[in-house]
């Protein structure tokens, strides 16, 4: 909220209701651009970097500083003018700073319509509402009728939120929030019934809470219509994982990339690569066997990945050998050899890992911008997973040449070239 109110007109009288939420969005962004992994004393001239990359004017820059001190995750010095001269950053995590934000907003004195706004934002991120679904989540979020009303107004006022008439109905939806054409999918609800909303919106709360989920488990609990028709406007990626072990297709909400505005955003092809680690990820979740390196549950697989993200390696297994082919290629993983059919797996580009985390933590990456520089990792070698991809992979048939070919760009990216 607080990037995009950064680009309305200061002069908006509307602003002044959302002040609590745009200090908290500022205070948190600058803390994520001040990310250490050790404790660390910044100085003035860095500070003035760091607050321009996160868009604090040097105004805002004591109060951010003073917000962040309350919450215990800095301390800081003055000059005799007030103004700060080194800032001492303590050990934390990117996930550590959106929870800072969060618990800045929760303590401050913030308006009903902007404590209500936080919801309705949430949910129109997700799919088009409208304005009595809009003013339902309002009131649960305890705003009166007036309160509720104002809360909508201002939202459109200040284009958190866009509206359209379509089919005899206003909705109401995030136009940043879709991979495809928003309209599109605006479109699509406004012709939908209670049931198939009803299934689009339970499909979506159980990727929400597992991203990557077994496409062929979705399939067993919900109506195949009700799939296709979320695949077919954008509102589900899925994505094929292929092993000699068998193929499986996963899904995940195209939310889970998360949302930026007026900023740079995360890379396509680094997202596609985390995209890819986590379905990876998945495989050996829900399509492996114990005795080829099983994942047992959820809390297994993230403890996998921050041990990735730490640079340490992975217990041998098969999976490593088998199941993360496409990201060894690469360059992703690399792997080196253990006993029999198994080896051993790294993590070499870290980066990658780092915002499965923030997947798995937050059902959604963080933009480009409040997380570092992400788009240098190289461009992707595998498919894109847009439907039309994700579909054909699951038709198209690998002859007995093209599967050599992989196994020899395998081999080579494993051996540095040297025969073995």
């Amino acid at each position: 909220m607080a990037k995009h109110l950064g680009a309305v007109d200061t002069a908006s009288d509307e602003l002044s209701y959302f002040d609590c939420a745009y200090e908290a969005g500022k205070a948190g962004s600058l803390r994520g651009r001040m990310a250490a992994d050790t404790a660390e004393i910044i100085n003035c001239g860095q500070l003035k970097v760091f607050a321009r990359a996160a868009g604090v004017r040097k105004p805002e820059i004591s109060t951010c500083l003073r917000l962040l001190k309350n919450q215990g995750r800095i301390d800081f010095t003055t000059n005799s003018e007030g103004e700060p001269v080194e800032v001492e950053v303590y050990i934390f995590s990117s996930k550590d700073a959106i929870e800072t934000t969060a618990r800045i907003f929760g303590v401050s004195d913030a308006t009903d319509e902007e404590r209500g706004s936080i919801v309705t934002l949430e949910e129109t991120f997700h799919l088009p509402l409208t304005k009595q679904e809009m003013l339902s989540n309002l009131h649960r979020a305890g705003c009166d009728d007036e309160s509720a009303e104002f809360s909508v107004e201002l939202q459109v006022a200040l284009r958190l939120v866009k509206s359209s008439d379509v089919g005899g109905k206003t909705l109401y939806f995030n136009e940043y929030a879709f991979a495809d054409d928003p309209m599109k999918v605006v479109r699509a609800f406004a012709s939908m019934n209670p049931e198939l909303l009803r299934n689009i919106r339970d499909v979506q709360d159980m990727l929400k809470a597992q991203p990557g989920y077994p496409l062929e488990s979705l399939k067993r609990s919900f109506p195949h219509h009700a799939l296709e028709a979320m695949e077919g406007i954008g509102l589900i990626d899925v994505m094929p994982v292929r092993s000699p072990n068998g193929i499986a297709m996963y899904v995940t909400i195209p939310q889970l990339r998360g949302v930026a505005i007026g900023e740079p955003f995360l890379s396509a092809d680094v997202f596609h690569k985390a995209k890819t680690l986590l379905n990876c990820l998945r495989y050996g979740q829900f399509n492996s066997r114990p005795g080829r390196g099983k994942i047992v549950d959820d809390a297994m697989l993230r403890a996998i990945v921050a041990k990735l993200v730490r640079g340490e390696e992975l217990a041998p297994s098969t999976a490593a050998a088998e199941d993360y082919r496409v990201l060894e290629k690469d360059g992703v993983i690399e792997t080196r050899e253990d006993a029999g059919t198994m080896r051993i797996m790294k993590l070499r580009q870290l980066e990658v890992g780092r915002i499965v985390l923030q997947m798995l933590d937050h059902n959604a990456a963080l933009p480009e911008a409040d997380y570092g520089p992400l788009t240098d990792l190289g461009v992707a070698s595998f498919d894109r997973d847009i439907p039309e991809v994700s579909r054909s992979a699951i038709l198209a048939h690998k002859s007995k040449e093209v599967i050599e070919a992989h196994n020899l760009m395998l081999q080579a990216v494993r051996t540095g070239g040297r025969s073995q």
